[in-house]
């Protein structure tokens, strides 16, 4: 089972916006450091909750420290986007993160806010609105260059992709997409399309049950065991991790942090959330204040809390998507229980990261190849001063090379920006050469080139850290 985090802070007023806002940024890269599978974030408007609001800005600011760690949405509701727009803001993401991110989406909530409202929208009209806009994205993350435009005039969007949708994603046909939802009908239609579900917080039985369904449809629909895996491994179920010194402290924690939240009813009841938290709902199915307990609530001592993980992955849950900002802006007692299941429970489940994307599901890019040029001085000879462009996904980058053979090994500079850094790593073998520089602009970073002269023209590419290969091409200066 995969152990994820999911970044969800409440504000009590604007002052907390910002202070919130670094509070989640400091828990995703720790989450990195600390080998979480993934960091995710959410997406609200106008209610306090998730004060950062647009969790694709969220991901271009940690794409540079998550490494290995995926990002994902939990949850971008659909219905109050313009899909197109929303397939590039999309793109961006899984280009910056090389293909690591599950854009996670869902048909909007009714009740919490009156976000249909404010959006100009029928809250009746969700579903329809969700499957016109999903299938836009579709096809907008399909489109290649030269495909004739894509025209949508539906009730709820009007709109041509005239051109080409940009920039292109990492991943061949777009960003992975994942659903949210809890209900039976939709888990089985998703699965049958080969989608990762992404539950709301639910008991451990009825979680299992609903991955169960899911992987049951999928396969039913015809899709191979090793997909269904894959597909499963990217689903997961939302739970609240409270961690205390001891299960004391630990409930004391999450009467502070979740003890008033508007969805449980306590104006007549007495109990505390540790004894809704031990109530039999075989027994007692109607208890509603119970049934949140132990659908939102997973709380106790380090030990406690472990074994509590245990149970989920032995009932075949893939993935669980933990949180620790619970309630209003409680630093001290957040980063006190992040950091002891970091220290503490996160050994014991020795939780697994995911893997590379299959060489099938990473875009492939042709680089331009340009005529030799013969009969020219210096052809074939690497040595000299090149001027060479590259092609990224941040536009045409002008680049300088000065490149010297020493006795087999290649040496010189690369100057971009401005800026002059000694070359390293430089292999030559005849009119191909590999070396890296450690770039400063326009922002640091470790640059891979690999190129080809012939005569005085240069072309190759050049890997800016877990970037896509960008296409170089030059000339002698």
């Amino acid at each position: 089972m995969r152990v994820s985090v999911f970044m969800g802070p409440f504000s009590r007023g604007p002052q907390e916006d910002k202070p919130n806002i670094d509070l989640c940024i400091e828990q995703a890269v720790q989450a990195a450091e600390a080998g979480f599978a993934m960091v995710t974030f959410g997406e609200q408007h106008f209610n306090n909750y998730e004060p950062y609001s647009n969790p694709f800005l969220m991901a271009a600011r940690l794409a540079p420290h998550l490494g290995e760690t995926w990002f994902g949405t939990t949850i971008v509701p659909l219905v109050f986007h313009d899909p197109l727009r929303l397939a590039e803001d999309a793109s961006v993401v899984d280009l910056l993160l090389a293909g690591r991110f599950i854009l996670g989406m869902s048909a909007g909530r009714v009740g919490f806010s009156p976000d249909f409202a404010n959006f100009g929208l029928y809250a009746e009209d969700r579903d329809a609105i969700f499957a016109s806009k999903l299938d836009t994205l579709r096809a907008a993350f399909a489109h290649e260059p030269g495909d004739p435009p894509i025209e949508v005039d539906t009730p709820w969007h009007r709109g041509t992709l005239n051109g080409r949708l940009m920039p292109v994603s990492h991943r061949a046909g777009g960003p992975l997409l994942a659903i949210g939802t809890n209900t039976d009908a939709t888990i089985v239609r998703i699965a049958e399309q080969g989608t990762p579900v992404f539950l709301g917080p639910c008991t451990l039985p009825d979680a299992a049950a609903k991955f169960r369904t899911h992987r049951d449809a999928a396969i039913a629909a015809g899709h191979s065991e090793s997909d269904v895996d894959v597909m499963s491994s990217r689903s997961l179920v939302t739970r609240h991790v409270i961690v205390g010194r001891t299960s004391e402290l630990a409930w004391e924690r999450a009467e502070l942090m979740a003890g008033a939240n508007p969805m449980m009813d306590r104006s007549n009841d007495g109990r505390s959330l540790r004894e809704l938290a031990k109530v039999d709902l075989a027994e007692n199915p109607d208890d509603r204040n119970a049934k949140h307990v132990q659908s939102w609530i997973l709380a106790g001592d380090p030990d406690e809390v472990t074994a509590q993980m245990l149970a989920y992955r032995a009932a075949g849950v893939p993935q669980l998507l933990t949180r620790f900002t619970v309630g209003g802006y409680n630093p001290d007692e957040i980063r006190d229980s992040f950091r002891r299941f970091v220290d503490h429970v996160m050994p014991a489940l020795d939780a697994p990261v995911f893997p590379p994307l299959p060489e099938h599901e990473v875009r492939k890019h042709e680089s331009p190849v340009l005529p030799a040029v013969t009969g020219l001085a210096g052809t074939g000879e690497i040595e000299g001063k090149w001027r060479v462009v590259l092609d990224t996904p941040m536009g045409r980058q002008p680049v300088e090379l000065e490149l010297l053979v020493d006795e087999g090994s290649l040496r010189g500079t690369v100057t971009q920006g401005g800026a002059a850094v000694d070359l390293a790593d430089g292999q030559v073998n005849g009119q191909d050469a590999t070396f890296t520089a450690a770039v400063t602009q326009p922002f640091p970073i470790t640059i891979t080139y690999a190129v080809t002269v012939a005569g005085d023209t240069i072309s190759g590419t050049a890997q800016a850290g877990a970037f896509p290969p960008s296409p170089l091409t030059g000339e002698r200066a």
